[in-house]
């Protein structure tokens, strides 16, 4: 029957709809440099906690800060990129998507037949 993920009405509860990516193939490459970049990002915000704690112990400690902050400061410039590359590629892949589903609309709608459209004469 239906996925524990699927509401009620047959919609996809997922991030993503994996129709889209059976529907529409060039989605497929967008989306998973989206995933890379989302977990790089995950990876570069763990190592940014790590780093601010080795910070605060070397405050605690009286040791140097120097090479700490310089590795939080290069952190947080990966994580900016990251997140504007992510942002750049959802907004390439949305559109993308959007022109493909148009494109597939025009060529469905200009293969149906024609209807004979009546006029009706209102007396």
């Amino acid at each position: 029957m239906s996925r524990r993920s699927d509401d009620p009405r047959g919609r996809s509860a997922r991030p993503f709809d994996p129709r889209l990516l059976r529907a529409l193939p060039a989605t497929r490459g967008p989306v998973a440099l989206l995933s890379v970049l989302g977990v790089l990002g995950g990876v570069t915000a763990v190592a940014q906690a790590v780093v601010l704690a080795l910070l605060v112990a070397q405050v605690v400690g009286g040791g140097p800060l120097g090479p700490v902050l310089a590795g939080l400061v290069a952190l947080l410039i990966l994580r900016g990129a990251l997140a504007g590359a992510g942002e750049y590629v959802a907004r390439r892949a949305g559109q993308r998507v959007s022109g493909q589903v148009r494109l597939a609309v025009l060529r469905r709608w200009s293969a149906a037949p024609r209807r004979s459209v009546r006029r009706r004469t209102w007396r």
